[in-house]
This record gives C-alpha cells, sequence and structure tokens, in this order.
C-alpha cells in the first residue's frame, strides 16, 4: 500500500509539462534554483513549487550549498518507475478498467463530475434543495 502511494506521487509529478521540461535538464547535469529559473519559463515561486513537488516524489535531490539549493535527477527512483511500468508493458493485455484497489473508477468519477456541472448535486455530492430559493438581504441596488 506504501508502495503504491509513493507511485502515485512519483507520476503525478510527471504529469506537468514544466516538470517534465526539468527533469530533462536535471537528467543532463546538476543545477541550481537560479540556472532552473533562467531556463524554464515561470517565476520564482512556480518553480519553487515543481521543485518541491519533483523533490516530495523522490524522483529529484535536493542539496543546500550556501545560498544555493541544488538539484540532481534520483536515479534509483526513475528506475524503480521504470521497473513499475516495465510490469504493465510486458503483460499481453491489460484491461481498460484496470484500477487500483479502493480507488473509484474513473467512470463514476466523470459520471459524478457530469452531475456535478448539471446542477443535480452540490459539491459534496448531495441533492440541489430545488424548493429553496435565495435568501433577501433586504438591501436595494444603488441607482447610477
Amino acid at each position: 500500500m506504501e508502495e503504491n502511494r509513493a507511485f502515485d506521487r512519483l507520476f503525478r509529478a510527471l504529469g506537468d509539462k514544466h516538470r517534465l521540461f526539468i527533469l530533462d535538464l536535471l537528467m543532463q547535469s546538476e543545477l541550481n534554483a537560479g540556472q532552473l529559473l533562467e531556463a524554464v519559463d515561470v517565476v520564482q515561486s512556480t518553480l519553487s513549487h515543481h521543485m518541491k513537488t519533483l523533490t516530495d516524489s523522490g524522483l529529484v535531490n535536493a542539496r543546500k550549498e550556501g545560498k544555493w539549493t541544488y538539484y540532481q535527477v534520483n536515479g534509483e527512483a526513475v528506475e524503480e518507475a521504470r521497473v513499475f511500468l516495465l510490469r504493465y508493458l510486458q503483460q499481453d493485455q491489460m484491461p481498460v478498467s484496470a484500477v487500483p484497489a479502493g480507488e473509484d473508477a474513473p467512470a463514476a468519477q466523470d459520471e459524478q463530475h457530469k452531475a456535478e456541472k448539471s446542477g443535480k448535486r452540490n459539491k459534496n455530492g448531495k441533492k440541489k434543495d430545488r424548493g429553496a430559493k435565495e435568501k433577501d438581504t433586504g438591501k436595494k441596488k444603488k441607482k447610477k
């Protein structure tokens, strides 16, 4: 179960084009935050968010040296992800509906999202009270 959580964080980290670009840069060499900021088209706070996501996932290691933080790819994590994916790529047939145990099926999530958008249910999944009216605050609109 813990292994699945680790892979969940890892693959979520790979789900952003900026983070993939950062990983490509770090595969070539270790870089500090300033060098990454020059190379990636984001502001500093966004880069910090991406780097936290990458380090929390285990894909990237960070080390402090003076005022700079240097980043490099964690080769072990990349190899673990490759081995994990190979288990699925080597199977003759992978069922389309394969979902980890305990997770909602994507189709069920899609149906819930559609119901929320159509106004049939609120964000908590409860039916909306169609008889309820907006509360009158008694304030009048100002005339221009």
